[in-house]
């Protein structure tokens, strides 16, 4: 009779191999994910996103698509303090529209992890002034739009 140990040790190979690629399929497809509910969201408060392609265009032509989102336009919808909280899994966007919403100062924390945002408009909003302080980490920032301040 042949000896197990060689197929008991295959199959712990290939069922670290399996657990491998499930480990490394999970990393990539959960960061996509969450990139796709943030933007389902936006887009469910009558937002709405400006992607650019990216990626060799070898691959594009072969008909992958590679997106990368380069504005957030949430002008005049419903977004919410909390509902400014999706954004931070579309950390690589630099222009950000929030014109007219009802975001207050509490809102603005959650946007201090978009540090490459390089513009923000926050026109006709409840900004006092006072959440100005968690935009201090946003070095890129070069255009900003506010509201007067009494």
């Amino acid at each position: 009779m042949s000896d197990p140990k060689p197929t008991r040790r295959r199959w712990k190979i290939a069922l670290g191999v399996v657990v491998l690629f499930a480990f490394v399929g999970w990393l990539v497809a959960w960061p996509a994910y969450k990139r796709h509910r943030a933007i389902q969201e936006i887009e469910r408060v009558g937002g709405s996103v400006r992607r650019q392609d990216v990626g060799p265009q070898w691959l594009q032509k072969l008909g992958f698509s590679f997106e990368r989102v380069v504005q957030v336009n949430l002008h005049d919808t419903s977004i919410t303090d909390d509902g400014l909280r999706n954004l931070s899994s579309l950390t690589n966007f630099r222009w950000l529209v929030l014109d007219r919403t009802r975001i207050s100062d509490d809102g603005l924390e959650h946007l201090s992890g978009l540090t490459n945002l390089q513009g923000l408009y926050l026109n006709d909003t409840d900004i006092t002034g006072d959440g100005l302080k968690h935009l201090g980490k946003l070095a890129n920032l070069d255009e900003f739009g506010l509201p007067p301040f009494n």
